[in-house]
């Protein structure tokens, strides 16, 4: 469950970000969020569940559900991802995908 306070206090340091809200962007119907890197190139991850569902930190970063994060997560020797890169790409280095 997430709560938001009624009334949130932004910290000093972020309060240069405060902008006002464009006209146009108030009025805009429809947003495309184009977000895509090399790692789409493998486009795999492991199905383990969503963010924050895993309390344990290693685990976590061994079995990553996401494919932002393939790189991380083949560096970590056993992970599913290193298995998955070296059955799939043998020993083809993640920068060869760039």
């Amino acid at each position: 469950m997430v709560l938001f306070m009624a009334n949130p206090q932004r910290p000093k340091m972020y309060e240069k970000f405060v902008h006002d809200t464009p006209e146009w962007f108030k009025g805009a119907g429809l947003g495309i969020f184009a977000h895509w890197g090399s790692y789409s190139v493998p486009a795999w991850a492991e199905p383990i569940g969503a963010l924050g569902t895993f309390d344990d930190p290693v685990y976590w970063n061994t079995h990553c559900p996401y494919a932002e994060w393939y790189w991380n997560t083949m560096s970590i020797k056993g992970s599913p991802a290193a298995e998955h890169q070296k059955e799939v790409y043998g020993d083809m280095p993640y920068e060869d995908f760039i």
